[in-house]
């Protein structure tokens, strides 16, 4: 059929995405992490210089980046219920876990270095598959779609260069109190080391030339940035272990610049999101100051307990309201209890809990708040703190 005269052909062919989230210039550095390799020298020539200062400066950037980072998960999993619901597993399963899990290193200081080592040598991971899904993003906003054989390749060169930063921290035993060694034999080690190199290298260039025939040069720029900060994050300091005496830390490293940088990268991604379910959401009024300072303060509030029992077992009661009813020789306001929180008291007899208002509970709605502490002192084996009540803002 042909086209009438005057009008205009359209053709069902989606428009392609825009190739950067924000701008070439952000995307590259904060997102592609193009900064990745004067950061983690400059880090390093500061620790070696001027530890302390240094202590100082990587406070305020986690203030400014790690912190937030953790709201941003909180804001974009419990905005909606419908977030809520799609993400239980995390909502409300692994969160349910972690709870536990802190409650019983108060109780059991052995398992903390255990706890800590997971983390350490989880995180690079959590890091390495944040990298490949924003190379993968990357590709397809650039016109270069991954086949099942690109993908594959690419993940396995990815999975290869966590692994070998996963054998250099779990090589032999450990000089950090905190962190428990696999202890894998160096003869292991040294082959596997081999191994992991050429499967980083082989299957990823193998990856990226076939994307690379497909599209211009240039659509190739981020996606070859986050390979090579892959590379500078993981590769590197595997290579520099093996062939120099350097050692690094574990949890200097995983725990250091490269959780700022994998911080930094996750809000500028996250920021995006937000921005665009905003826009359609509002129809387009988007408040970047006012996610920024939701991402800051957090909608944070604290609960402290102070001169209760040293190392004591204590339950938290909060209500949504206060019918007060006698209770071991006191009065306990925050009943009907909505929940009861196990927790144990410090050892000068103070507990601090700071905690953030999830953003579907509406404004001021009213909640409170009650210690139970056991207390050998009391007269009936249980102490009560003062009843406290707030409002959601």
């Amino acid at each position: 059929m042909g086209v009438p005269a005057g009008a205009i052909a359209t053709s069902d062919v989606p428009a392609p995405q825009a190739r950067w989230l924000y701008n070439p210039s952000v995307d590259l550095i904060v997102g592609c992490a193009a900064w990745s390799a004067p950061l983690l020298i400059l880090s390093g020539r500061s620790l070696e210089t001027d530890a302390r200062a240094w202590s100082v400066v990587f406070y305020a950037l986690a203030l400014l980046f790690n912190y937030p980072h953790y709201m941003a998960t909180v804001y974009r999993a419990y905005h909606t219920r419908s977030e809520f619901a799609r993400y239980r597993i995390f909502t409300l399963h692994l969160t349910a876990l972690l709870a536990i899990v802190g409650i019983a290193s108060h109780v059991w200081s052995a398992i903390v270095p255990w706890i800590f080592t997971v983390y350490v040598t989880w995180s690079p991971w959590h890091y390495t598959g944040q990298n490949f899904g924003l190379l993968m993003m990357y590709a397809r906003r650039n016109g270069a779609a991954p086949t099942t054989l690109e993908r594959r390749a690419l993940y396995v060169s990815f999975l290869s260069s966590y692994l070998l930063l996963f054998i250099g921290f779990h090589t032999g035993p450990s000089s950090d109190p905190l962190i428990r060694s696999l202890g894998l034999p160096l003869l292991f080690s040294e082959l596997a080391r081999v191994a992991l190199l050429v499967l980083f290298v082989v299957p990823g260039f193998f990856g990226l030339a076939r994307l690379a025939v497909r599209v211009p040069a240039s659509a190739m720029l981020a996606p070859l940035t986050l390979f090579a900060t892959q590379f500078m994050w993981f590769v590197a300091p595997a290579v520099i272990e093996w062939v120099t005496d350097i050692r690094l830390s574990q949890a200097r490293y995983s725990s250091g610049v490269l959780a700022i940088m994998h911080s930094a990268q996750y809000l500028w991604v996250t920021s995006y999101y937000a921005r665009r379910e905003a826009d359609a959401e509002s129809g387009g009024t988007w408040r970047p100051w006012a996610y920024a300072g939701t991402l800051v303060a957090g909608g944070s509030a604290s609960l402290a307990l102070t001169n209760a029992a040293p190392g004591a077992l204590c339950v938290l009661f909060v209500s949504l309201s206060s019918s007060p009813v006698p209770f071991k020789g006191g009065t306990l306001y925050a009943i009907p209890a909505l929940l009861q929180v196990p927790l144990v008291t410090s050892a000068g007899g103070g507990l601090s809990l700071p905690f953030v208002w999830p953003s579907g509970v509406p404004r001021y709605v009213e909640f409170f708040f009650q210690y139970a502490i056991q207390d050998a002192a009391a007269v009936n084996g249980v102490s009560l703190s003062n009843g406290l009540s707030g409002l959601s803002g």
